[in-house]
């Protein structure tokens, strides 16, 4: 019972694969899009008018420093380290 189902479905799969295939010649080519080389526009004739728009007011809300403890930390012995390696030039 196994291999009549087993050859069915192979037999089944033989002649779907075969329905796919196309006889006949058939040429497919890529598509071809073609663009203008350069668009020039030129405004050198054009008068352009208005006037400048800006506010009359402004107003910029600065906050205080913040209170932040500074990171750089100052040694005590600098200039006697300073004057040893003066020495070992």
């Amino acid at each position: 019972m196994k291999r009549l189902v087993l050859a069915s479905v192979l037999a089944s799969m033989g002649l779907a694969g075969s329905a796919f295939a196309q006889s006949g010649d058939v040429v497919r080519e890529p598509d071809q899009v073609k663009y203008k080389g350069v668009t020039v526009i030129d405004i050198s004739s054009l008068t352009i008018q208005g006037e400048l728009v800006r506010p009359d007011n402004s107003y910029v809300h600065v906050r205080g420093k913040a209170p932040f403890k500074s990171l750089i930390r100052y040694r005590s012995g600098f200039l006697p380290e300073l004057g040893k390696s003066v020495d070992s030039l």
